[in-house]
């Protein structure tokens, strides 16, 4: 009886420990890592990314963002994932995207590399994480509400085929 108590006792306290040691906020969840010059980071501490809120969303990969704490607007591209031409998917992106709450994360792809669509210039490409620490590149595609990109902007190839495969588990 002494013994079952002491092993009910050990037990819970590993679990306990566990628990505790296995909550890390500051990591973000990534099926595919995060692509930031030229490397992809399976690992990734959010603190490395820039504090922001999305202020608009556009053919469901463009989006606009203000730095929360320097209170800059930044036009970017979210790496990896195609525009939505289909107008239902693309409102549909805008209201998961803008329906979040704020405090989202955002990585840069490569220092040195912008793009431009259309008339707009300058568009940083880039990864989104959510306040809740998923990938918002990542979700669109799980979701099936978008699909990947298959131009190379910014070295977004070494990310493609995991997109891919994403894309095509939500079909």
């Amino acid at each position: 009886m002494k013994n079952s108590i002491i092993i009910k006792l050990s037990v819970s306290l590993i679990l306990l420990l566990l628990c505790a040691c296995s909550n890390d906020s500051n990591e973000l969840a990534s099926i595919c890592g995060t692509l930031r010059d030229g490397e992809v980071f399976l690992d990734i501490d959010e603190d490395s990314g820039t504090l922001v809120d999305i202020t608009s969303v556009t053919d469901g990969n463009l989006l606009t963002i203000r730095d929360a704490e320097e209170g800059t607007v930044l036009l970017i591209l979210l790496n990896g994932v195609a525009e939505q031409t289909e107008r239902r998917k693309a409102a549909a992106i805008e209201s998961f995207v803008l329906s979040r709450p704020t405090g989202a994360r955002f990585f840069r792809s490569e220092r040195l590399c912008t793009t431009s669509v259309g008339l707009l210039s300058e568009i940083i490409p880039g990864q989104i994480f959510l306040n809740d620490g998923t990938s918002l590149n990542e979700e669109l595609l799980i979701r099936g509400l978008t699909t990947y990109s298959q131009q190379d902007l910014c070295q977004s190839n070494l990310i493609r085929n995991c997109y891919q495969g994403l894309s095509i588990q939500a079909q």
